[in-house]
């Protein structure tokens, strides 16, 4: 502390340390049971990790006027104190190696942790069994402007010894700091979030004003009382997580709850304003591929550390409010660039000892360089936010009406369809999730969940291990011809980037059951070459012998993954199943087919693991999107043709023809007529989209009502609504005659 620091900043709470063993090797190598001097060589590097990297991230970013003081941890790598602390171990990998670039550490695979053996912790080996010394603050005022605990539910929150906490926390003093907490889900009889002694002091009401609360999604989860979907959509866990927090009796009603989802998003609870906000990737959610490529640990750290750097600026500055607000935004890009720069491996201990750690310094000075630019008014253009409706009472959330980022967008913006496709969703769609499975772009709600599940279902089903005889994964897909099932399937599967090979079968032209079997060979076949085969069975509910006469014959291969021919099983082996309806338009039409039971309908469905159904670009009952699938769809085939668009992305394109485009009533093949038109027009050296590229009025009849396509185009009105528009005139005319002669 100087005579300068005014202000002071308390850090306490769990500590662990992580043991990184890091290699170069690309595949393991070596006998197992062999010499270990044949073996990779390995280094083993320490990391710190819990309150002691949360401590060394806030040294970087406290402002001037602030001094910190925290446990002094001493020397934790040293063989002296090891048995003090908990421990973390892991492998380290080379994840994205460059040849232009440092190499990129990040975790590879996890093997454990070991709580220290001892009941206390403490700096030298004769520390008695009954005291926390790691834990004592030597310098420990009684009136701190901040406290930041990391409570990990590894003994900090049980330290029952009373020079254990801060004294701020752990006497009435009658000061209340601001306390900020890491709080994750801990273990035995003081186990789930907030539990302990310690949140006994935590939650008294002189202290919940003044109380943060930072966890985790996944923290959460471990809770059995709480129910929180992952990598679904946005809108269902923001939803999961809203309920979880209004839940009575479940979290401390603090002042500001923040659920951290790592590196792709934050739900805020401001209980002073009774606002839940959700700050999140539009184009990535939990477990995306995007942050598959190795893991780290820190991102909820540098997340707590970021707010408490608000309020560091707030306890400055009283006048202004804490931007509890900037500091998410701020956070979530700095983890986002930590984790593209991976651990860091050009550290030392106090000893000497080499170490491996957190990019400290790139994540704190991406925090400051966010916050100075959302102060000015700019914005983090990767991350949308968006406020959450409080759900409706005495309604469970299975229940509720779904609620849609993209619903309430459309009623702010009605002209969201046109300015997709001139200047792109990132323009027009700012703060609503992007869907993206390889070349496929949604942001329909529906859709976005049903893909996931699909996602989530192949790449469980893919990294479960081999069973003897593994049965396939069978989903089903159901839309009208030309909703582009077969597409959608590929794309999503794409996504997952595994070594697959689509094989498609229409069984409407299959004579006879030996056709099925010659296709199971054929599946076989490519699933003993080591590829994963994805079998398409198009039109599975058609006609043979009777109605949805081919159901019954997957029956036995969907089940026990085998079929017969003759007297012989054959083994089909690991492989994705996908039926797509030609005649059922969803499953809801399916299972009302009039012989659906005696066709071994129930039986069917039993063994499907999911489904999707596609609507396509024709409006369908009740659906308020079906514009927007249309302008995504013309946006992404347009961008194509390099000459329409601008170095800024954008596409020249004439409004009547955009008009005719996204409004005329009806593709009469869905999205193969829609993609047939733009494949007919003469755009190969155009450099705007105008009336005279489109095709003659003969090709554009193959393709929709070419009267009503054409009379958009001149005068933005199909002659339907034309017509409507007369004869409302004409009633209306009709009504003030009769009217004048009353």
């Amino acid at each position: 502390m100087t005579s300068l620091d005014k202000h002071c900043i308390v850090i306490s709470g769990d500590v662990v340390i992580g043991w990184a063993l890091t290699s170069t090797a690309k595949e393991p190598s070596g006998d197992p049971v062999g010499k270990w001097y044949d073996q990779d060589r390995v280094k083993v590097r320490p990391l710190e990790g819990g309150a002691w990297l949360l401590s060394s991230i806030l040294r970087e970013l406290k402002p001037r006027g602030f001094y910190v003081t925290s446990p002094d941890w001493g020397e934790p790598f040293d063989d002296k104190s090891f048995n003090k602390y908990n421990h973390y171990f892991v492998t380290l990998k080379n994840c994205e190696p460059d040849a232009d670039k440092d190499p990129v550490w990040r975790q590879a695979f996890i093997q454990g942790y070991s709580p220290r053996p001892v009941t206390c912790g403490g700096l030298t080996p004769s520390s008695p069994e009954d005291q926390h010394l790691d834990y004592v603050i030597p310098d420990d005022p009684t009136n701190p402007d901040i406290v930041v605990l990391e409570d990990a539910g590894v003994g900090y929150r049980d330290a029952h010894d009373e020079r254990c906490w801060p004294r701020s926390i752990e006497d009435d003093t009658g000061h209340t700091p601001w306390c900020i907490v890491e709080a994750g889900y801990g273990a035995g009889t003081s186990g789930g979030i907030a539990g302990g002694e310690l949140w006994e002091r935590l939650r008294s009401k002189s202290r919940l004003d003044r109380l943060i609360i930072v966890t985790t999604a996944e923290d959460l989860r471990h809770d059995p009382e709480l129910e929180i979907s992952k990598n679904l959509s946005w809108e269902r866990t923001a939803e999961d997580c809203v309920h979880a927090i209004l839940k009575p009796d479940q979290l401390p009603p603090c002042r500001y709850l923040i659920i951290s989802f790592g590196p792709v998003g934050v739900l805020l609870y401001d209980r002073g304003q009774d606002d839940f906000r959700l700050y999140f990737d539009r184009r990535n959610m939990e477990g995306a591929e995007t942050y598959r490529k190795g893991g780290m640990w820190g991102f909820t750290t540098t997340l707590t550390a970021a707010i408490s750097k608000a309020l560091m600026e707030h306890c400055s500055d009283p006048s202004s409010p804490p931007h509890i607000d900037t500091a998410i935004q701020a956070s979530l890009d700095a983890v986002r660039v930590g984790y593209n720069e991976g651990y860091k491996t050009d550290g030392k201990t106090r000893g000497g000892m080499p170490a491996i750690g957190f990019p400290i310094q790139i994540v704190t000075r991406e925090i400051k360089r966010v916050s100075k630019e959302i102060t000015k008014g700019g914005k983090v253009d990767a991350f949308g936010i968006v406020h959450i409706p409080k759900p409706v009472q005495n309604i469970t959330p299975a229940r509720s009406p779904k609620w849609s980022m993209l619903g309430e967008w459309l009623s702010q913006d009605i002209a969201t369809a046109e300015k997709i496709v001139k200047y792109g969703m990132d323009f027009a769609l700012p703060n609503v999730p992007i869907g993206k499975y390889a070349n496929l772009v949604t942001v329909d709600r529906k859709e976005i969940e049903s893909y996931e599940s699909i996602r989530n279902l192949v790449r469980a089903y893919w990294n479960r291990p081999v069973r003897r005889t593994p049965e396939p994964v069978s989903i089903a897909v159901f839309g009208a011809p030309g909703s582009g099932k077969s597409y959608a399937v590929k794309q999503v599967v794409d996504s997952l980037q595994l070594p697959r090979k689509f094989l498609e079968f229409n069984l409407s032209q299959f004579e006879s059951a030996s056709d099925l079997l010659s296709a199971f060979h054929v599946i076989r076949d490519v699933g003993l070459r080591g590829e994963f085969p994805v079998a398409f069975w198009d039109e599975f509910d058609a006609f043979h012998e009777r109605d949805l006469g081919w159901v019954r014959h997957f029956l036995y291969p969907m089940q026990d993954g085998k079929f017969r021919q003759g007297e012989i099983e054959h083994p089909i082996g690991r492989a994705l199943f996908v039926f797509a309806g030609g005649t059922s338009h969803s499953l809801e039409a399916f299972e009302g087919r009039r012989d659906f039971e005696a066709a071994k309908g129930p039986d069917f469905m039993s063994r499907i693991r999911g489904h999707v159904n596609l609507l396509g670009t024709n409006a369908g009952k009740g659906d308020r999107y079906h514009v927007i699938r249309r302008a995504i769809l013309l946006r992404t085939w347009l961008e194509g043709f390099s000459k329409l668009v601008d170095d800024k992305g954008n596409i020249d394109i004439d409004d009547g023809v955009l008009r005719a485009f996204l409004h005329v009533p009806r593709y009469k093949h869905g999205v193969r007529s829609m993609k047939a038109i733009i494949e007919t027009s003469s755009l190969s050296r155009a450099s705007q989209f105008g009336r005279s590229n489109l095709p003659a009025p003969g090709q554009l009849a193959l393709h929709v009502n070419a009267r009503e396509f054409m009379s958009l185009v001149r005068t933005g009105e199909s002659d339907e609504n034309q017509q409507r528009v007369k004869n409302q005139s004409a009633e209306h005319r009709r009504q003030r005659a009769r009217r004048k002669r009353k």
